[in-house]
């Protein structure tokens, strides 16, 4: 397992997401349940823990518009984003 930060419930702002990951498996060969984005912001990378599928589901839509955006383009893409939780809904946004 990586030791990263994992996405809270409290707003915050990530950066652009630029990549998504499920860990594979581990050394007694059971399926693990982590999963991890990867922001960029001000040319640093950090990577966080993604606490469920609904979201992590969120973030590969907002991947997705990332790569449709730089295609056939010199522009990085515009899926900066803050995320939060409200109750049991996640609120994924670009400013």
């Amino acid at each position: 397992m990586v030791h990263c930060p994992v996405i809270g419930c409290t707003e915050q702002f990530y950066g652009y997401i630029i990549g998504l990951s499920i860990e594979p498996m581990n050394e007694d060969g059971d399926w693990s349940h982590h999963m991890y984005a990867v922001f960029q912001y001000n040319g640093s990378p950090v990577m966080y823990e993604v606490p469920d599928s609904t979201l992590f589901s969120i973030l590969a839509e907002h991947l997705i518009k990332m790569t449709k955006e730089r295609d056939g383009s010199d522009d990085f893409g515009y899926e900066k984003l803050y995320i939060k939780k409200e109750g049991d809904t996640w609120d994924v946004c670009t400013p």
